[in-house]
């Protein structure tokens, strides 16, 4: 994708260079330099918009923890964790698994990324070296994202307690508020200790 966009970008940039010469083959006043400098803005012009949306693609790294765990019916598990790092917050997952090998067959997942934030008492974010003295706490909510799960494993006890969730492959669909410009991308999350609320821990990753 970001190989296509480049490809993009150089073609734009490539136009915009063939026409400032066309131009300069011209009288000043010729409405053929006008026309080419109407051009070139417009080529330009594409060239930003596709160099911003190829640099906005990032990958977020966050951990996981404090896991709730839930068997529902027809072998699906419900999974809830906290989320540290770059996108903060609470993810749910409702997981499809085969009983008889637990490969994940389908599922879906939303993140909810919210925390609160020290705030001084002008209401900014405070700092260790903020102005102002100490205002409080805010609620910072960001939004939403997500998706649906396409791959990876179960692990169980000998009593059938998920343990562990290995190599879970997210899609992402969508977003809302700050996220609400998402419409694609893609992950991966891994989760252990799950019988074991306050040692369970986990990684997650996502692209978009």
């Amino acid at each position: 994708m970001l190989r296509k966009k480049r490809l993009t970008v150089m073609a734009a940039s490539i136009l915009a260079v063939a026409m400032l010469g066309s131009a300069l083959a011209q009288p000043i006043n010729s409405p053929v330099v006008s026309k080419v400098s109407r051009g070139m803005s417009s080529a330009l012009s594409a060239v930003a918009r596709t160099a911003l949306t190829a640099q906005a693609i990032q990958t977020y790294n966050s951990s996981l923890s404090h896991a709730q765990v839930t068997q529902a019916a027809n072998n699906r598990i419900i999974l809830t964790k906290d989320v540290k790092g770059a996108l903060p917050g609470s993810i749910t997952m409702q997981i499809d698994a085969d009983p008889s090998n637990g490969a994940i067959v389908g599922g879906s997942w939303a993140l909810v990324v919210s925390f609160i934030q020290d705030i001084d008492s002008h209401g900014e974010e405070h700092g260790e070296e903020a102005d102002g003295a100490h205002g409080g706490e805010q609620l910072i909510e960001k939004g939403t994202l997500k998706g649906t799960i396409t791959g990876g494993t179960v692990t169980k006890d000998a009593n059938g307690a998920v343990v562990s969730v290995n190599s879970m492959q997210l899609n992402i669909d969508g977003g809302s508020l700050t996220f609400s410009g998402v419409a694609s991308g893609n992950g991966i999350a891994s989760a252990t200790d799950l019988n074991d609320v306050s040692a369970s821990g986990g990684s997650l990753t996502l692209t978009f």
